[in-house]
Parts: C-alpha cells; sequence; structure tokens
C-alpha cells in the first residue's frame, strides 16, 4: 500500500508540475521562438501580444499577431487570434494532426507596384525555391473556419483599390494523409468584394492527382466596369454602365489524356449595359440580357449555349468620313 501511494504521489506531483510547466513557462517560450520564426519566414519584423497553451486540451491559441511591411510601418498581415486543437494522433502516427483551426479577423494587405511586382514576391519566391525539395511532412487541419476576414488590394499600375470585407470560410478537413487523399473537401466561402456579396460552394481533392475541384458560384449586381481594367484584351470604348448576376458551377480537372480542363455553366443575367465610343458617343445599350450557358470548356474557347435572350437592345450606328460603321473600332 505505501508503495501504491508513493505512486500515486508521485504521479500527482508530476501532473501538477506538467500542468504548471505547460500555462506558465512553455507561453513565453514559444511567443520568443514564434516571433524569431515568423519574422526569418516572412522577413518582415513581427509582433504577437500573447500566445496560451493548454496542456490538457493540447491546444495553442496566439493573440494580437501582426508582421509591418518590409520598408514601412503598414501593416502587411495581422490577426485577432488564432485558436488550434491538436490530436493526440498526431503522435502516433507522427504528423501534424489538429482537430480544429479556428483563425479570427485575418487581414491582409497585397500590394501590385509600378513595376509589377507584389509585395509577396519574396514570400512567394521562397516557397516555389522549397518546393523543389521533397517533403514528407503529413498534416490533418480539421474544422477551419476563418471568421471576419479582410483583404486589401492595391493595383497600383491601374491606380485602383479593392477591399474584400466580412470573409468568412469554412473547411471541413484539409489532409494529404493515405485515407484522405482520395476523400472530397467541401469548402464553403462567403464575403463582400468591393460591396458586392459573393457566395461559394465547393468540393476538391487538392491531393489527388486529378485536382478534382467545383465550386458552386451566386452573387447579385456585380459592378462590370470595375474589372474591366483586368481584361486581357483591348477595348476602345468605354463601359459606363453594367451589373451582373449568377448561379454557375466551376470546374477543374486534369487527366493524362484530356489534359487540365476547366469548365462553367449556369445562368447568368447582365442588367443596364450601357457601351459608349472614346468620344462619349453611345453605342450600345443592353438592359437586360440572360445567358443560360452550357457546360464550356473556357481553356478551349469552346464555349456552348443553352439559351440567349435580348430584351430591349439598342445599337447606335454611325458611318464615318470613310465609311467604317462605329462598331468595327471598338475592338
Amino acid at each position: 500500500m505505501k508503495a501504491l501511494k508513493r505512486i500515486s504521489i508521485g504521479l500527482a506531483g508530476f501532473l501538477i508540475f506538467f500542468v504548471l510547466v505547460g500555462f506558465f513557462v512553455v507561453p513565453p517560450l514559444v511567443k520568443t521562438a514564434a516571433i524569431k520564426q515568423m519574422s526569418q519566414l516572412l522577413h518582415r519584423e513581427v509582433a504577437i501580444e500573447t500566445i496560451q497553451v493548454n496542456p490538457l486540451r493540447l491546444s495553442l491559441t496566439v493573440k494580437g499577431f501582426t508582421a509591418w511591411e518590409r520598408d514601412s510601418r503598414d501593416i502587411f498581415f495581422s490577426f485577432q487570434e488564432l485558436f488550434l486543437n491538436m490530436e493526440i494522433m498526431s503522435l502516433i502516427k507522427r504528423a501534424i494532426v489538429v482537430k480544429e483551426v479556428t483563425l479570427k479577423a485575418p487581414f491582409f494587405h497585397l500590394v501590385r507596384n509600378k513595376d509589377e511586382s507584389y509585395n509577396i514576391s519574396d514570400i512567394l519566391a521562397e516557397i516555389l525555391e522549397d518546393n523543389e525539395e521533397e517533403n514528407h511532412l503529413l498534416f490533418s487541419l480539421n474544422n477551419i473556419r476563418i471568421i471576419d476576414g479582410k483583404i486589401i488590394f492595391q493595383d497600383m499600375p491601374k491606380e485602383t483599390r479593392h477591399m474584400i470585407e466580412t470573409i468568412q470560410i469554412a473547411l471541413p478537413f484539409v489532409s494529404n494523409m493515405n485515407y484522405y487523399i482520395d476523400t472530397f473537401i467541401t469548402p464553403s466561402l462567403a464575403a463582400v468584394i468591393n460591396g458586392t456579396p459573393y457566395t461559394m460552394q465547393g468540393r476538391t481533392k487538392p491531393f489527388e492527382t486529378s485536382y478534382l475541384t467545383e465550386f458552386d458560384i451566386a452573387f447579385k449586381d456585380l459592378h462590370v466596369p470595375t474589372y474591366l481594367a483586368y481584361v486581357p484584351w483591348k477595348i476602345n470604348g468605354r463601359i459606363t454602365s453594367a451589373s451582373l448576376d449568377a448561379e454557375a458551377k466551376i470546374t477543374f480537372h486534369q487527366d493524362k489524356k484530356e489534359g487540365q480542363q476547366l469548365l462553367l455553366d449556369g445562368q447568368f443575367l447582365l442588367k443596364d449595359a450601357a457601351m459608349d465610343d472614346r468620344a462619349g458617343h453611345p453605342v450600345f445599350r443592353l438592359p437586360y440580357v440572360a445567358i443560360d450557358l452550357a457546360s464550356s470548356s473556357i481553356l478551349k474557347d469552346d464555349i456552348r449555349l443553352n439559351s440567349l435572350l435580348f430584351r430591349d437592345p439598342e445599337m447606335h450606328l454611325q458611318r464615318t468620313s470613310q465609311g467604317e460603321l462605329n462598331i468595327l473600332s471598338l475592338w
């Protein structure tokens, strides 16, 4: 009995020691190491307000993370709180297994510079270099949530600023472990982009060789002129107004026979579209265009329509002194 009592007291003492070390000793050590490692990884100054470790739940909470731009005190990336709840399976499987990931109020500032480079070009170059080396790290991240995210995209060449707000992302899991590779991940996303709300529901196999990915997309009243600066072809006319609604599905997959496939189908509604020439003279007025798109291969320019409906279209034709129609000079 005395031996059993000594063992019980020893185990209790070890447990108390383990808990005290986990709660009070480990957090400052982890904070110091995290700041150093993240600063080296991002090549930017990093600050963290607090790190909390719960050894009983195997959880980690990081609060008040901020990384600044390399050459200024503008915030490059930040978040309010990151919560990780680890699984004991991490030790058994020699892999990173996290049963819950919650990221609150992340903020990211993306800049495209005048020379067409980005403020993340240095990080991307390092990631691509690391990917050339073999990486056998196994992981399984489960119950992933991003709450109230925000992205500001500053496009210096186009002199425009885009804002993505109230980002809500949910992922049941992301894993490259064998028993997950052939399982669909079903992500969801909601955000307000430049004032327009978007929702996306999808399913994907990111670690399977086909990379099969499907997304249902829906949005209303997309302001088309805002995004024309990113159209790869030049339009000599000027689209003064247009809004777009969509309920569609986009699918990506690849195989040895067909190669990469990007398919799009669904219903699109273009409203109140107006196009003028460079002199400001009206050319097109399209109050209502309903497009029912059959499954179309975007990469192969294979566009198929189930139906196309115009209501009250207007076309203002003019013939120049050289005998050319005004619409021919728009493209």
